[in-house]
């Protein structure tokens, strides 16, 4: 491949993690630079249409909420912002099916990790408390604590990744204590859950799950562990167990 097209594999990554910077930290100053990446990602989807467009077609339910928007323009207050919103759903939706189809997932946790680390600098910096809740540069405390969470979930799944390059995860350590900490300052207690849920998950997944592959049937046994206890709970929910055991015990 000689055209310059090739160099679309290196300006991709460039591009999402700007995109990253200036929706996730709010500043007047980033407005222009949203318009010059849509731009450039409309241009991407067009250029690699061949790549892109199956892969819209796959994700077709990402046009769901920007279709509702503007249908809702015949009832809605205001339907110049109803079309403004319906736009903006089409296009993240947009970039995000761009992103999927050009960049590895390794990449794209790569990038929303270092994408939400300067966010996480400038609350330590700037930490804005309100009413005891930190808020960081975010202004309220449930922004701060999603795009805390994002680089969390992002940073722990990169660490327990031995396929990342080695000093990737040596750096994503500092930021996950950061993540985890705001969120716990930010007393944000849907984050809290979410927090504490993805970090069992992610450690079975890199623990459990993935070593199981190496042994043949592990995995199947694993899924039979967890479904027994399950079934038993249903079961005894629906008063079955109970009356089962009567019968077994006479």
């Amino acid at each position: 491949e000689k055209s310059l097209l090739r160099y679309f594999r290196y300006t991709d990554q460039a591009a999402l993690l700007g995109w990253v910077l200036v929706t996730s930290v709010p500043a007047e100053w980033a407005a222009p630079f949203r318009y010059l990446l849509v731009a450039y990602f409309v241009a991407g989807l067009i250029l690699f249409s061949r790549q892109t467009m199956s892969a819209y077609a796959r994700g077709w339910p990402t046009l769901i909420l920007p279709a509702m928007c503007i249908v809702s323009t015949i009832w809605a207050p205001s339907a110049p912002a109803a079309i403004r919103l319906g736009i903006f759903l089409a296009l993240t939706g947009a970039i995000a099916v761009y992103a999927a189809s050009r960049l590895s997932g390794r990449q794209i946790l790569a990038i929303y990790f270092l994408g939400e680390t300067l966010g996480a600098v400038l609350s330590v910096m700037h930490p804005n408390v309100e009413g005891g809740n930190w808020t960081g540069v975010f202004g309220q405390k449930n922004f701060l604590a999603v795009h805390m969470f994002i680089m969390y979930a992002t940073g722990f799944a990169l660490l327990v990744d031995r396929e990342v390059n080695p000093w990737l995860r040596i750096v994503t350590i500092p930021f996950i204590a950061i993540g985890a900490a705001l969120i716990f300052l930010a007393h944000s207690a849907t984050t809290i859950i979410l927090l504490v849920g993805a970090t069992g998950a992610l450690l079975i997944h890199a623990f459990v799950w993935q070593p199981a592959a190496r042994l043949p049937h592990a995995r199947t046994f694993i899924a039979m562990l967890l479904t027994v206890p399950e079934t038993q709970l249903r079961f005894a929910g629906l008063g079955i167990a109970p009356a089962q055991h009567r019968a077994c015990t006479g």
